[in-house]
């Protein structure tokens, strides 16, 4: 069975690793790409402290500190994450509507007040004519 509280006996010098990637002028996950690419010339601790460093990104904030997310709090992810999903397809069906209809994108923005209706039938009419 493995350790409950793991991750703080494996971080041996806390802060160690960022202060390197800050000194190169990049973020940890940037540095840790770096420093585990094939060929690289840094020490053995270094490459541990760049290991350590991509397996923590991995887990959440939550997992990281060692409790564990409620009920309440995984529903309330999943409900964001699925809000997310669909904010992002509603965009883009709107600007494939605008791409499909050839109307301008400030045009369309004005659109969709309350004068919309109107709007759309005076377009209409003049099409017929």
């Amino acid at each position: 069975m493995p350790k409950k509280n793991w991750i703080k006996g494996a971080i041996k010098r806390p802060g160690a690793f960022k202060a390197k990637a800050k000194r190169a002028g990049m973020s940890t996950a940037a540095f840790a790409r770096k420093v585990l690419k094939k060929g690289s010339r840094v020490s053995a601790r270094t490459k541990r402290q760049a290991s350590l460093a991509r397996t923590l990104s991995k887990l959440s904030r939550r997992q990281a500190s060692g409790v564990k997310a409620t009920t309440m709090e995984r529903r309330e992810a999943s409900i964001l994450k699925a809000t997310a999903k669909l904010a992002k397809k509603h965009k883009s069906l709107i600007k494939k509507r605008r791409q499909a209809s050839g109307v301008k994108a400030s045009v369309m923005k004005r659109r969709s007040g309350p004068l919309a209706k109107r709007l759309k039938r005076l377009s209409k009419k003049r099409k017929k004519k």
